[in-house]
Formats: C-alpha cells, sequence, structure tokens
C-alpha cells in the first residue's frame, strides 16, 4: 500500500522516522491493527506493534482472515 500513498493521504509509509520519536510513537499507539500479507520486516515497527500489543487481524492470500 505504501507504494500508493500519493493517491491517499492518510496511509503512512514513512512509520520507521515517526515511532523514533517517543512521544509521537505514544500518540500514536493503534486500537487496532489489521495487517495484510506478512507482518512488516521493518524493525522499528516490529518492535512498536509488540510493545503496543493491540488486537491485529490478519488477512492471508486470497480468502483467509484469522484473529491473533
Amino acid at each position: 500500500m505504501r507504494n500508493y500513498a500519493h493517491l491517499n493521504p492518510n496511509i503512512i509509509s514513512t512509520y520507521d522516522i515517526i515511532l523514533r520519536n517517543e512521544q509521537l510513537a505514544e500518540k500514536l499507539a493503534p486500537e487496532i491493527v489489521i495487517q495484510i500479507g506478512d507482518f512488516p520486516t521493518s524493525k522499528q515497527l516490529r518492535a512498536w506493534l509488540t510493545e503496543k500489543k493491540p488486537p491485529t487481524g490478519v488477512i492471508e492470500g486470497a480468502s483467509q482472515f484469522r484473529n491473533e
């Protein structure tokens, strides 16, 4: 999705920089996460999501959905 950020101003594609600001990262903590595909490769994003532990829905493949 980040490759289409220019089409939607609500897509955050530079989250690594944002998450390095502790106050901003705390303010932006998600209430829920919808993950499409594999877990992100960004070390900063993975650590933040692991710390915050938001309820997460994962969409995999063409028709699979699982809650974590």
